[in-house]
Formats: C-alpha cells, structure tokens, sequence
C-alpha cells in the first residue's frame, strides 16, 4: 500500500523519526537514504503495518527490534519472520542469532497453550510478557521445517480463532507487501528470492487474505505501469520539448545553427567586444553562386545533399571557437572570433573558396560550384543586424564584380544600397505616377540614307533626380519583376505614337518601331494576345512593328522558343536578334529561328576603326546574315569611318549617336516633319535652323545634331560613289 505524503521530506528528517521510533536506525534502511520519495514510503508501509495491525504494538515493536539488528539487506523481511528464506537462513539460524535453542514440540506446544489461554485473545493491547515470548516464538516457528510449520500453524489457527490467526498472519504478511512495492521501484537494486515468495503464498492460504493480496498485487502492477507510462510520457515530453529547442535554434538540413542562434552569439560577441578593445572579429556572408542549376538538373534531393556537404567543407576551414550558421537555401553566415586583422578573416574566406573548388560527387557525376563572400569586421560597427546586413551587401557587391570572389564591406557600400533600395521603391511609384517616357532613335538605311524606323528606348524622368538612364533602372526592373508591367507600357506606348506618326504623314513609307522584350516579358504565356490586343489598340500594321530580343534570350529557353517566334510571326511583326555576338548562338538554332534582322551590339562597331579593327568579326556577321536570309542592323555607329566600312561590307541599317541620340517624340516628330516637306535634301545649315525653329522645344542641339549627321553622311555618301 503506498500512501499520499503531504510534503517530501528530507532523508534525514525521516531518519530522525525512526531513531525516534525504534531508539536506534535499522540498517536495511540505509539503502534508502539516497531518495528521500523511496525512503518515505517504505516508512509509512511500515507505519501503516503498525497503526492498522490489532497486535500489541509492545510486540510488534519487540519482534521489529530483535530481528532487524542482524539484518544488512535492503527491505528484507527478516524484521518480520517469514521472510528468513530471502537471506538464506531459516528458523534454527534465527533462533541461534537470538540465542534461543531449537524448539523441542514441548516446547512449541507450551507456547502455543499460552496463546490459546491468552484472556481476551490477542486483540488485547497490554500483553503480559508471557504472552509477548510465546507470540514472538510462534512467530519464528511457523517458519521451521515443514512438518513443525504445518503444525504449528494448525494449532495457532485452532487455538487463536481464525480472526485471531489472520491478525497474525497479516502482520507477517507485511513483508510480502515490501516485496512487491520493491519491485515497482526500478531504481532499488534488490533481487528478491524466488523462495521467499513461494513460502510466504503458502503463509498467506487464508481465503480473505489471497482476495487482499490480490488485490494488492493489481493495484501494485497498476502503479507501477502507470508510473513507468508517466516515467516514459515524461521522457518523451522532455525530448520533444529538447527537439523543439534544437530546432528553434538550428537548421534541419545540415544540423547548423540558424539565424536565430548565429544573431543570438553574435549578440554576445558584440558585448563583449565593448567591453574589451582589443576584441576583434569578423562576420562573413557567403553565397553559392548558380546552385540554383544543380537544383533544377540534378533535383532538389541532390541539392540538399550538397549542401551538407558544403557544411562538412566549411566547418574544415573553422576554428571550435568560431560559428557557421545556415541562413536560407544556399546562403551562409560565419562568425570569425578573436581574430588578430582583417588579414585573419581574408585567409578563411580564400580557404573556404579552395575548398568548395573541390567537385562534389553527385550522383555519379562531378559537380563543381563557387563561393561569393562578404566580410563585415567589427571595426565597421557593434550593431549585429548592422554587421550582419554589411557583410551581405559586401556579398552582392563581390556577385556584382563577377563572383567567386570576396569583398570587404566599406561604407560606400552602404550608400549605394539605401540609394538603390529607394531607386526601387521610386520605381514602383513610378509605373503608377507615370513618370516613365519614350525617346525614339532613327533607324538609317546605308544604302539610301534614308530612315526606315525607330527604336523605341524607355526613359525614367525622375522628380528629384531627372532623367534616370536605363543603366540604372532597367536591372532592378528586371530583378524586381517590374520589368513586365514597365515592357507592355512601352509596347503600347511606342505602338500607339508610330500608329500616329503614320496617319499624320500617310504620303511617307510606313516607318517601322523597333520594340526591345525582356526575358521575362518573352516569357509570359499570353504574349501573343498581349501583342495582338495592343496592335488591335493602337491599331498599328503589324508589319510596322519590329520586336528585338537578346540573342541570350533566344539561345536559353532553346525549342520553346522556337515555338514562342513561329506564333510571333504569325501575327505578321517582324524579329531581330539583338546585341548579337555577345552571347553563345547555335548555328542550328539560329538556322531554324524565323528571325528577320541580326543586330550587330555596338561593342564590334566601335571597335572598327581607321585600321579595320574587328572589321573581320563584322564580315562574318553580315556575310553569316546574308547566307541565312537575314538583313544587319549596326547598333553604335558614331564616326565616318565606321560608316563607310559598314556600307563596304553592304551592311543594310545602322543606328548611332552619326546620326542621332534617341529623341523625345516631339522632335521625333518634327524630323519626320521635315521629311515629309522635303526639307530633307540635308545640304543646307538653313534646313537644320528651320527644323529647330519648328520643333519649338529645347532640344534644338538634338535637331541640329540630326540634320548635321545627315549632311556629313550624305558628303560620304558622294564620296564613296566618286571612288566607284
């Protein structure tokens, strides 16, 4: 029976009470001492034996006292007679220890009679001494040999009555009690003896007594699985609860600290970095460069196996004392501590790019990948989402510069970063504000010199800063995505203004606008009905409407884009290849793509000089154009030179800065104007003023500019044909 206990005391008050108790501390309570809960209930087990048992309390304390001073087992029953079996002695050994000859059955019969003579029968609480000696005797001898045993218990059952008998058994019975409470505490190291058990079963036959202990046994078993289930439940609770805590605090991946726990240590660094001057550190901000390729060849799984991997190869490259932290996808942070120079975490930041040079074996296949890395050092501030934020930014700036590489965060850095998170947030106004123009720069035909077009160049006239180049905007348009919404204004934009320059000037040929798509915008899937809407809007020719897309572009989505042109020629617009021979064209690509012009970028042109350098690349461009049935556009002509070898090489179109800068569309306007009146003969400086002077905008250098270019190219042109 186990019993509530109000408080838990400690060992040594319980202690106490027993030397109070039985004027000495029995010593098969001295394993106990160490768990106090343990202690405690094998106490009030014994107390309860005591208070709830009818036998005098001057016996029970007598027969407690005589057999527990030779008793050094733990919880063993030798304090109550019937477990003598347990320690390996029998009743003779008892009766030795205590001095007492073996029992004769005179002698047994003796006590016995004294029992049985007993006035009041044993429910009497003030025994004489007699009656004590005989009790405590019997008590030993229904423990002797098994023939003295049975007899002794028939008669004490005959002589005590059966209620009388069964407070005796009971007591004795006690100890089974201890045995079995013992075994449900998995924390004793205590083997019971099998025999102990056995003989106390044959004690303990009495039909009220086997319905008790059965009792008492279930309600044990029933303790014990319900503490060993609380016991587990509890151990489970306490993994869960440390498995949540890791995983606040650590990436599920590869095992790494988090965010969280790198902010946390990088807290305490900075802290102790007041507190000491000469306490230096770094923070390093590394990025892999294209992982995004492993993860879309080789799959996600592969991805994260690499990962881990690359977790293995940075923590070779660290200090104990240092931290690694995963941050997001493919983006690490390390905390460098007590470094002596930047020098310090330089060295780690080459170690770790050598390192990660290694290939990585991937599915039976070598994989290769590189490092961009920022460092922030400790020197630039002690704010850890500042060095933290720093070291990032050094990390972009190192992509920006061709990755594979470091960069060391300076406070430029910083200013550029807030500058461009503005140019962003002004640009997503922008759209709405409509603060977005067009200036449209002359296509020339070589030949005739006449202009055949336009191309249609977007402008961002900023409120504070003015005129904002595309240099500036165009890649954070791109990366924010608002390159999309910005490409169909444009689309619309310059569709609808070359719609009007036709109507207003039906008796010119039918000029064509050229229109750059962005990667993204070729991308989207209702390209064609947004082409289509908008010239069905604007209601444009589509043969008049000319759509330019990088040669990367192109080359990259491969069939689909093949499928992407056959649907855009169909709606009857014609396709130029831009920027051409700056990307990786395949001759079997390009021979299948339905495209109309290759544009030759500006970077071959300029090089085309007096002495005809890359004159050779641009012959085989043209030459390769021609063979495929395609027409060339040079972007970037700026000098009669690079004009005339153009037309040598019979070079149909060309743009550039010769003949004229992009223009807004009023003078746009007026230039068609001027064409349309035939004051085009672009021969007299009277023409040019009179251009300016109708355009009645500021722009007059542009206008000059046009007419001038104009006139030194039609000098060219005469020239060229006296030399023929």
């Amino acid at each position: 029976m186990v019993l509530d206990v109000p408080s838990l005391r400690k060992s040594e008050q319980i202690k106490a009470e027993i030397v109070d108790k039985f004027g000495f501390f029995p010593p098969f309570f001295g394993p106990a001492l160490q768990n106090p809960q343990v202690l405690e209930n094998l106490w009030q087990h014994t107390l309860s034996a005591y208070v709830n048992n009818p036998l005098s309390a001057l016996f029970k304390e007598k027969l407690f006292a005589y057999l527990s001073r030779y008793c050094a087992v733990p919880y063993c029953s030798i304090c109550h007679t019937c477990s003598l079996q347990a320690l390996g002695l029998n009743a003779r050994d008892v009766l030795e220890l205590l001095e007492l000859p073996p029992p004769t059955e005179t002698d047994i019969d003796k006590h016995l009679r004294v029992l049985a003579q007993a006035p009041g029968g044993l429910k009497v609480l003030s025994l004489n001494a007699a009656l004590e000696e005989s009790l405590l005797y019997c008590s030993i001898f229904i423990s002797l040999e098994q023939e003295q045993a049975e007899y002794c218990r028939s008669q004490l059952r005959r002589l005590l009555g059966l209620v009388n008998y069964q407070h005796l058994i009971t007591f004795i019975g006690y100890v089974k009690t201890c045995h079995v409470w013992i075994e449900a505490q998995p924390e004793i190291a205590y083997e019971i003896d099998k025999r102990t058990i056995d003989h106390l079963n044959t004690l303990l036959d009495e039909p009220g007594l086997a319905v008790f202990f059965h009792n008492y046994l279930e309600r044990i078993r029933c303790e014990r699985q319900s503490r060993a289930s609380r016991l587990a439940e509890i151990a489970k609770r306490k993994r869960a609860e440390e498995q949540l805590l890791h995983h606040a605090f650590h990436d599920v991946l590869t095992g790494l600290p988090n965010r969280a726990l790198l902010m946390d240590r990088l807290g305490h660094t900075v802290e102790r970095a007041k507190r000491r001057q000469d306490c230096l550190f770094a923070v390093l901000f590394l990025d892999l460069d294209r992982f995004k390729v492993v993860n879309d060849s080789l799959g996600h799984r592969t991805g994260d196996q690499m990962l881990v991997a690359i977790t293995n190869r940075l923590e070779s490259c660290l200090q104990p004392r240092d931290t690694v932290a995963r941050l997001s996808g493919d983006e690490f942070a390390i905390l460098l501590e007590d470094i002596k120079n930047v020098s310090d975490a330089t060295r780690v930041a080459k170690q770790i790019q050598k390192v990660l040079t290694l290939p990585f074996n991937l599915k039976e296949q070598e994989v290769f990948t590189t490092a961009s890395i920022g460092i922030a050092l400790s020197a630039t501030g002690y704010d850890p989402e500042n060095l933290l934020r720093d070291a990032e930014i050094a990390m972009y700036r190192a992509k920006a510069l061709g990755k594979a590489r470091y960069e060391i965060f300076n406070a430029n850095m910083h200013v550029q970063a807030i500058t461009r998170l503005r140019l962003e947030t002004d640009l997503r106004r922008a759209i709405e504000r409509k603060e977005f123009l067009l200036h449209y720069q002359p296509i020339v035909s070589l030949k005739t010199f006449s202009i055949t077009g336009f191309e249609a160049l977007v402008r961002w006239q900023h409120p504070e800063r003015g005129l904002v180049s595309p240099v500036e905007f165009i890649p954070i348009a791109e990366e924010t995505g608002l390159i999309v919404s910005l490409s169909q204004w444009v689309l619309h934009e310059a569709c609808h203004q070359m719609s009007t320059w036709q109507r207003q000037f039906p008796q010119i040929p039918p000029l064509s606008i050229s229109v750059n798509l962005s990667i993204k915008q070729f991308l989207q899937p209702d390209l064609i009905e947004q082409i289509d809407q908008t010239l069905k809007e604007t209601k444009l020719d589509s043969r008049s409407l000319r759509l330019e897309i990088t040669e990367s572009c192109l080359m990259e989505n491969g069939k689909s884009t093949t499928a992407m042109l056959a649907q855009l020629k169909k709606l009857g617009v014609q396709l130029h290849m831009d920027d051409f021979g700056t990307g990786y064209s395949s001759l079997s690509y390009l021979h299948s793509f339905p495209i109309d012009t290759l544009k030759i970028d500006r970077s071959f042109i300029s090089g085309m000089g007096v002495k005809g350098e890359n004159s050779e690349i641009v012959q085989t461009i043209v030459a390769l154009a021609h063979n495929l049935g395609m027409t060339v556009t040079a972007e970037g002509v700026e000098s009669v030179e690079q004009l005339t070898q153009l037309r040598m090489l019979q070079c149909e179109y060309g743009q550039g800065y010769f003949f004229s800068k992009p223009l807004n569309s009023e003078v746009a306007g007026a230039l068609i104007q001027n064409l349309h009146r035939g004051l085009g003969a672009w021969n007299t400086e009277q023409s040019i003023l009179s251009i300016a002077n109708q355009a009645n905008i500021s722009e007059r250098t542009s206008a000059a500019s046009v007419l001038l270019r104009a006139h030194v190219a039609e000098a060219a042109k005469q020239e060229l044909e006296k030399e023929i």
